[in-house]
């Protein structure tokens, strides 16, 4: 067997492929003689069937399955022996292969196109600048947040009218013009939350009401979201055709959540760990929370912004012709040129910053292990269930536990990733000039939205 490469452009070449009958009638003759030992014809007893019929029976399948598995495990063993980077899979390339007439012939051509990947030369430092932002919560958000928790420890009344921060329980059923239940739409129980509904003439309709009243919307228009409005009608797979249509609400139940009073009795309950006395320093506690969490933010908004900026600096090439004629052979040519055109920037832009992270790792030496990901698994467990005081059989719950995660493949891989996604962004933030901006929450969801 002869196998030799040609460039045919940067970062593309054409791999042959020379086969020839000794290369394959071995392991085709093997085939063909098991075959001939568990042929059943009838006239022929049990493996004494002629070796010259099952040629001439099997042999011409036999040979192309043989011929094609010999073809593409050299054509992987070349690639791998001799470190060639592709990008994709190799493509047959059919204008130069020629017609496969495996009754005939006995010597073959194969060919076939492959990317390259390009060799990333491009080294991070600081003078790549990138904007970090430091989020504050605002006053406003730790309010809310107080607000909702006072709810969740609060006590709950049934109040003779309904008023703007009450819940409605009640029957709800889809109605036609003449206000009659449309048929095979049963009423069925459903809860509103008046301060979800964000059509104000909508909501003046939910407000001064009492047990047994009635009330017509269209769930659609009152909340301008489909899946708010599948959660008030209580049919989580409702269609917008469904949602945006008349229904007839009675209520049957008013709540009203009475908010737990701000005292010790109350931080307590929230932080069981803490000596908070006064609303001041649960206020600084909230903020504290509140002020880590949104790093989670800013770090998201960073890694976008920087993946940006270095892609810009590495200038990296790609095989563009050849990655576009990849998506679409691959995908059995069930995606159109179209649609290929339309998203390739995307496609490249991910390509290359994944060609970058891995120069990134390999220069840093970041090498995620089998036991990063079980430490990964095993910190998540142990935040959720702390390990009680004098509970030998912790640790071996723990690790029943993180042995469990560690056979689902896909679970993994997404830790994978997101641990080296992690490292990665440390290694930025710690070697790009970071300009540091302190933003309120609320510009700061108003610049990633624009964004």
């Amino acid at each position: 067997m002869n196998i030799t490469l040609e460039k045919t452009g940067n970062l593309t070449s054409t791999i042959q492929i020379e086969m020839v009958k000794d290369d394959y009638e071995a392991e085709v003759t093997k085939v063909l003689k098991d075959y001939q030992k568990k042929a059943n014809i009838p006239g022929f007893r049990p493996g004494r069937v002629p070796f010259g019929m099952i040629k001439k029976q099997y042999g011409r399948s036999v040979m192309a399955d043989e011929i094609n598995k010999k073809l593409s495990e050299s054509l992987n063993n070349y690639i791998t022996e001799n470190k060639i980077r592709i990008l994709g899979n190799p493509l047959p390339n059919m204008e130069k292969t020629s017609r496969l007439d495996f009754e005939h012939d006995e010597n073959f051509s194969f060919y076939f196109d492959i990317g390259v990947a390009p060799e990333v030369d491009f080294e991070l430092s600081d003078k790549i600048k990138v904007e970090y932002y430091d989020i504050e919560p605002s006053e406003k958000t730790i309010s809310d947040y107080i607000m909702d928790m006072r709810k969740r420890q609060g006590d709950t009344e049934t109040p003779d009218e309904s008023g703007e921060e009450d819940i409605l329980r009640g029957n709800i059923v889809m109605i036609d013009d003449e206000n009659k239940p449309v048929e095979g739409k049963e009423a069925h129980q459903s809860t509103i939350s008046i301060p979800h509904i964000k059509n104000d003439k909508i909501k003046k309709q939910f407000l001064s009401r009492k047990n047994g009243d009635t009330i017509v919307f269209n769930p659609f228009k009152a909340t301008d979201n489909i899946t708010e409005a599948s959660y008030m009608i209580g049919n989580k797979e409702a269609t917008k055709e469904d949602l945006d249509a008349d229904y007839q609400f009675e209520v049957t139940e008013i709540m009203r959540i009475i908010p737990a009073e701000m005292n010790e009795e109350f931080y307590k309950k929230i932080y069981p760990q803490e000596d908070i006395k006064t609303e001041k320093e649960f206020r600084n506690k909230i903020m504290e929370e509140a002020s880590r969490s949104f790093v989670n933010e800013g770090d998201k908004k960073f890694m976008g912004d920087a993946i940006e900026k270095v892609l810009d600096e590495a200038k990296i090439e790609l095989p563009d012709e050849f990655l576009k004629r990849w998506l679409k052979e691959g995908n059995d040519n069930e995606i159109s040129e179209e649609d290929i055109e339309n998203e390739y920037d995307n496609y490249a832009k991910a390509l290359k910053w994944q060609l970058i992270e891995g120069k990134i790792m390999k220069d840093n030496n970041v090498e995620i292990k089998e036991e990063d990901v079980r430490d990964f698994i095993r910190g998540y467990f142990s935040g959720q269930v702390p390990k009680p005081e004098g509970d030998t059989e912790y640790d071996k719950r723990m690790e029943g536990l993180v042995d469990s995660v560690m056979q689902n493949r896909e679970e993994v891989e997404k830790i994978f990733e997101q641990l080296k996604s992690e490292r990665v962004r440390d290694i930025l933030k710690s070697t790009v000039k970071l300009k540091t901006k302190r933003i309120s929450y609320d510009d700061f969801i108003k610049l990633a939205s624009k964004q």
